[in-house]
């Protein structure tokens, strides 16, 4: 309904209301007039019929105006809802147009993104190509040069996994991206760190500092718990890939966290792992001869069968670790909390346990012939030190 159409409806009341209003006001002025020139009751007799014809008129003047108004209420009320309701539509077309710009623009980007994935995922494997070649080379710099070639690919691994599940729940879900991730990088760790590279001598010795380096280097305990708050991704760590029977003889590694690594028959011998978090690492079978491990977090660790051989666990904590069978034999435990742990079967002949605490350390049936103790050890209660076979420091 438009402002012209508004007027012509006002016009149908509000002339019949007014001559209805100068109607009654003549009426009244002739009533008036009659009363003051005829008296009362001539007035009344004369103009009993006009007087009722103005009231009546008035009345319905009255009848009139009241319904003009509300007529007029009405129609204000009927148009406004119709341009609210006209807004409403306007605003949900275009809410509607703006959803499928987004989808739109969304699925595009989606598509570019998988493009680009595919792209980097050609190069992933054309820079695999080159340094498969490398470390098959077998001069000492090419192949140190592959192993860190390999590693960049684990740590891009990582990054595309990233991206691509933000994707995930559109193209393959995050359990399959989660998995593909896994496997990939699971794949270039064996090769870096399990596979026999051949150099001898000095060749040997440049490969596995530079293996420890790149572990190191993903292992370091304040980065990792810089990257564990930054990331989603729970695999940046490279400690929480499987690392059994890796070859990391002689690898400098101090401070590292390998806690709940997998680490089953690893070569670890000679290794400096002074201060490393390996509570709850899988250890079972590993060659820790030799190891430095001062100051080292072993609590819970699995140790079964492992060598720690001449390891030096100095001021180490092994309380609760599973050392069942293992290999201590002159291995220096002096000031080592060894609380709760199982050293049943055990050898520990000539192993220092100066000031080692041994207390509620479970099934102690050990080797320990010629094992050393001083005044500060402190063993379960009931045992006898000099009963089997220890001697005083």
């Amino acid at each position: 309904m438009n402002e012209g159409s508004e007027e012509t409806s006002s016009f149908a009341w509000k002339p019949l209301f007014w001559a209805s209003c100068v109607v009654a006001i003549v009426v009244i002025a002739l009533v008036s007039a009659s009363w003051i020139i005829q008296g009362f009751s001539l007035t009344v007799r004369t103009l009993s019929a006009p007087l009722l014809a103005g009231v009546g008129v008035l009345a319905s003047a009255s009848l009139v105006f009241f319904r003009g108004e509300r007529d007029h209420k009405q129609r204000e009320n009927l148009e406004s809802a119709r341009r609210e309701a006209d807004s409403l539509r306007e605003y949900n077309r275009l809410r509607e147009e703006s959803k499928r710009e987004v989808d739109r623009l969304e699925a595009e980007s989606t598509r570019m993104r998988v493009q680009e994935r595919g792209k980097r995922r050609e190069g992933l494997g054309t820079r695999l190509a080159t340094a498969i070649d490398h470390i098959s080379h077998g001069e000492v710099t090419t192949v140190c040069a592959g192993l860190v070639e390999l590693a960049g690919l684990v740590d891009d691994w990582w990054g595309l996994g990233q991206e691509q599940l933000d994707d995930a729940q559109n193209i393959d879900g995050p359990d399959l991206v989660t998995a593909e991730v896994r496997r990939r990088r699971q794949e270039l760790i064996d090769i870096i760190f399990k596979q026999d590279l051949s150099p001898t001598g000095e060749g040997a010795e440049k490969v596995g500092e530079t293996r420890s380096r790149i572990l190191g280097a993903h292992l370091d305990t304040s980065a990792i718990a810089t990257k564990r708050t930054s990331h989603s991704f729970a695999e940046e760590s490279w400690s929480r890939l499987d690392l059994s029977d890796a070859n990391l003889s002689e690898a400098s590694l101090m401070r590292v966290d390998l806690s709940g690594a997998a680490l089953t028959s690893a070569d670890l011998s000679g290794a400096n792992l002074i201060g490393a978090n390996l509570s709850g690492a899988n250890l079972i079978g590993a060659d820790l001869s030799g190891a430095n491990l001062l100051n080292a977090d072993l609590s819970g660790a699995r140790l079964l069968i492992a060598d720690l051989s001449g390891a030096r666990l100095m001021s180490a904590d092994l309380s609760g670790a599973r050392l069942k069978r293992a290999d201590l034999v002159g291995a220096r435990l002096v000031r080592a909390n060894l609380i709760g742990a199982d050293l049943s079967d055990a050898r520990l002949k000539r192993a220092d346990l100066s000031g080692a605490r041994l207390s509620d350390a479970g099934s102690f049936v050990a080797e320990l012939t010629s094992a050393q103790y001083d005044e500060n050890t402190k063993f379960p209660d009931g045992f006898d030190p000099d009963n089997a076979g220890m001697i005083t420091r």
